[in-house]
């Protein structure tokens, strides 16, 4: 089975998108940084929920969101950075090495996918999003993905690197 949980920092606020490329935006939006795992798993999702807020949050300052769809505001790009399969991602074999020790009941991880998904509130021009995926993405190791407005499953589209 699959799930994805969005982790939001409940304390962290849109601030300028500048922050993400080396020469400022002429649109001038802002931007606010969750993370998503995407956990490939069999066994109880009560155990993996159970494992998600014991392990991957801190339940003080962050929130969960259980089913990974982009919870952005109307008007609102979500924007998905990604490692490419095959690179080494030391969070993701760190967790998948704790929860193998650890045997949570009724769960194992099998695999998973860490993803930093960038909200970018509108106003925001196509060029400006192309600038910062340019700067942003790391085309060597990583992809991404935008969900342009509305944040709907139909409206996500693929990306490339190469932008």
């Amino acid at each position: 089975m699959r799930s994805r949980f969005e982790i939001v920092n409940r304390l962290m606020n849109f601030v300028s998108a500048n922050e993400l490329v080396y020469s400022p935006l002429d649109s001038a939006p802002l931007y606010r940084r969750t993370r998503v795992y995407d956990i490939d798993y069999s066994g109880s999702s009560e155990g993996l929920r159970h494992f998600v807020r014991g392990v991957l949050t801190d339940e003080i300052v962050e929130e969960i969101m259980e089913d990974g769809r982009p919870t952005a505001a109307e008007g609102t790009a979500a924007l998905d950075v990604f490692l490419k399969p095959g690179v080494l991602d030391l969070e993701k074999e760190y967790i998948l090495r704790y929860a193998n020790g650890a045997r949570p009941a009724n769960l194992e991880i099998h695999d998973l996918a860490i993803i930093q998904r960038y909200y970018i509130q509108h106003p925001c021009e196509e060029a400006d999003i192309r600038r910062i995926v340019g700067d942003l993405v790391n085309p060597v190791i990583q992809d991404w993905s935008i969900c342009l407005p509305p944040c709907l499953p139909a409206g996500r589209a693929g990306g490339r690197s190469d932008a």
